[in-house]
């Protein structure tokens, strides 16, 4: 929980609220008046907003060029732990000719993971009096069992759980389009390849934001 939530009132601009969600790096901003919470406004309104202008200017200077991505044939586990590291809940798969192959999103890990139950004992003791070491010592501990629940990911591949149906675009996709695409398919953001279908960055939401400060 945060005590001092970043807030923003609701006789704001657009464009205001959309620059403190870009410079906060947050996607959910509460809307006080005063000290009464009257709403929330989220990325995806602002999405929505801009999708409804048609703006047709080319996604091209709201490219993300750096952009990780993972191989198909790469074990989950060890897709999971890039991910974690590289701090992203959803990354593009590319085959061995470095064609986008799919998506996988932390959803996807979430629904593959498997539990596995375990039991788990601690010895209690009973007593302070004596050697630790002496029967008497011995005689007054207790087994404790409790029941241990461990979370892993299976031994699949990363083609086995990605999402295979990607949309993707192209440089030269216009804005608004591109955020009609993101409100009608739940999307945050979209793979961008280049015209031999080669994985060239990634569009996203929060960039598109941008739009708004200009």
């Amino acid at each position: 929980m945060r005590r001092d939530p970043i807030v923003i009132s609701p006789e704001a601009t657009i464009a205001e609220a959309a620059k403190v969600i870009r410079s906060s790096a947050i996607r959910r901003l509460p809307v006080v008046d005063g000290e009464k919470l009257v709403g929330l406004v989220t990325v995806t309104d602002f999405i929505r907003e801009i999708a409804r202008g048609e703006d047709k200017t080319p996604i091209n200077g709201y490219i993300r060029d750096k952009t990780i991505a993972l191989w198909d044939e790469m074990p989950l586990s060890v897709a999971g732990r890039l991910m974690e590291l590289a701090r992203v809940k959803a990354v593009p798969v590319l085959n061995s000719e470095f064609e986008i192959a799919g998506l996988i999103t932390d959803q996807d890990l979430i629904n593959a993971a498997v539990i596995e139950e375990g039991m788990g004992h601690s010895d209690l003791s009973l007593g302070s009096d004596g050697d630790q070491w002496s029967l008497d010592g011995m005689r007054d501990t207790m087994k404790l069992y409790y029941s241990v629940s461990r979370i892993r990911l299976p031994d699949k591949l990363v083609k086995d759980v990605m999402v295979k149906e990607v949309i993707t675009v192209t440089r030269n996709f216009e804005v608004g389009a591109c955020a009609k695409m993101m409100i009608e398919g739940r999307f945050d953001q979209l793979p961008v390849i280049s015209a031999r279908g080669k994985l060239i960055g990634m569009l996203i939401d929060r960039d598109l934001l941008r739009v708004l400060l200009q």
